[in-house]
């Protein structure tokens, strides 16, 4: 700036004129560009005109994710997290924990102790994978509400730690009944009106809805046995014929939703970071499926894995014949078929496991479900080792040999069996 020059802000006001909470900047919800917060509401509605009625502008929630992504991996420092897999909940927590402010704006790069392996994005999912999975704050499709837990603001790094994984690529915890996730996405008070029953994750409830539902006498046994849960539900009525339903509903309203009222409004607050929080709820009925299960099919794995035939063709009727057992053998795991012995590394114990399409992926892209980010696996060919079949999870790849062998479908499946159990973590529940 020139001397003598008058200074301005970036609103073109005089700077000794200027009234900065006039001035204050705010995103607007569907462009997620800055502007005052006195025009936010005027400009984010004709912004959002704009796009329903210009196709050709309007963003999708992955570019908006991708967007914000793209603006943490611009840091030239990356935030390591070192974690221990036999003691994995207690180790990443006391990372993400301790983590500063400025942390959780870094790139992440993922260390499991004791392991090879450079994290490239593969480590990352399956940090993220067992995160949600190895954790005390969820559980039976909602939060576990504890008060110390709420004093440390467990649930909001927990939400902190959703926005990264979102941002990184892995489909989300996707734990949530569908009430809860869509409160999450929206903010909106859901419609308590009619819940089913298997939105009411805890046992002692649903055997409190379960003996009401069915004794409409009212019974001092009943009150006896359920009462506590009546008085939390804030049901304070005789309990009668005419109560009833009264008191079924006020179960299901208090036990789905606003008995974990605290720690889903510190989730949400965590989900802020980086403005993660935004883009969902801009696109809500998409984001759901961030937290809500949905489990992967055969043929949605078979489609992701694209083949690259040899142009040999000596070789390619054993390339097509494995490729036709690797869909025969996720077929048989999608109809629940197929089993293996499994020991648990935490406490020595030996299981049956019932492989599942999710150990499939656990084991080809490091999370349970196909990433957000990556359009499609490779498959390769190895005709010349004798070596076990490998995959690359960070770029998902899965590199056949033995390709002579393992034309025979039982071969096939006792090989390929052997990848996903020996793969790192595999059964950890």
């Amino acid at each position: 700036m020139s001397q003598g020059q008058i200074p301005v802000c970036k609103f073109a006001c005089a700077v000794d004129t200027c009234k900065p909470p006039e001035h204050s900047t705010k995103l607007c919800p569907i462009c997620h560009d800055e502007f005052p917060v006195s025009t936010i509401e005027e400009h984010a509605a004709s912004c959002c005109e704009d796009q329903l009625s210009n196709p050709t502008v309007a963003r999708t929630l992955d570019a908006d994710l991708d967007a914000i992504a793209a603006k943490v991996g611009d840091s030239n420092e990356n935030w390591l997290i070192n974690v221990v897999r036999r003691n994995f909940f207690k180790t990443a927590f006391e990372e993400l924990s301790d983590a500063l402010t400025i942390d959780w704006e870094k790139p992440m790069k993922i260390h499991f102790i004791g392991e090879e392996g450079l994290d490239a994005g593969g480590l990352s999912r399956e940090f993220f994978s067992l995160l949600f999975k190895n954790n005390d704050l969820f559980e039976n499709g909602s939060f576990r509400l504890d008060s110390g837990l709420l004093k440390k603001k467990t649930d909001e790094t927990m939400g902190r730690a959703t926005a990264r994984a979102i941002l990184a690529g892995h489909p989300g915890p996707k734990c949530f009944n569908p009430l809860l996730a869509r409160f999450i996405c929206t903010g909106e008070e859901p419609d308590l009106a009619d819940i089913p029953d298997e939105y009411v994750g805890r046992p002692d409830v649903l055997a409190a809805i379960q003996d009401i539902s069915t004794d409409s006498t009212g019974s001092g046994d009943l009150v006896q046995r359920h009462g506590d849960l009546l008085e939390q539900a804030g049901f304070r009525k005789v309990l009668s014929s005419s109560t009833t339903s009264e008191a079924v509903h006020a179960l299901k309203r208090h036990f789905t939703f606003y008995h974990v009222i605290g720690p889903l409004l510190q989730f949400r607050q965590g989900l802020k970071l980086l403005g993660v929080q935004t883009a969902i709820q801009g696109h809500a009925e998409e984001s759901i499926k961030f937290f809500t299960t949905s489990p992967v099919s055969a043929s949605d794995v078979q489609s992701f894995f694209k083949p690259t035939y040899t142009p040999d063709s000596e070789f390619k009727p054993r390339e097509e014949m494995i490729m036709y057992n690797f869909g025969k053998f996720l077929k048989k795991v999608e109809r629940g078929t197929m089993s293996t012995p499994w020991i648990d590394i935490y406490n020595g114990v030996e299981t049956q496991v019932v492989i599942n399409t999710g150990h499939v992926l656990q084991a080809l892209v490091g999370c349970e479900t196909l990433p957000r980010n990556i359009e499609c696996g490779l498959v390769e060919f190895s005709h010349t080792s004798n070596n076990l079949t490998t995959v690359n999870t960070c770029a998902p790849s899965i590199m056949f040999s033995q390709t002579a062998r393992i034309q025979e479908y039982e071969t096939f499946e006792k090989h390929f069996l052997s990848v996903i159990v020996d793969a790192v973590g595999f059964g950890i529940e």
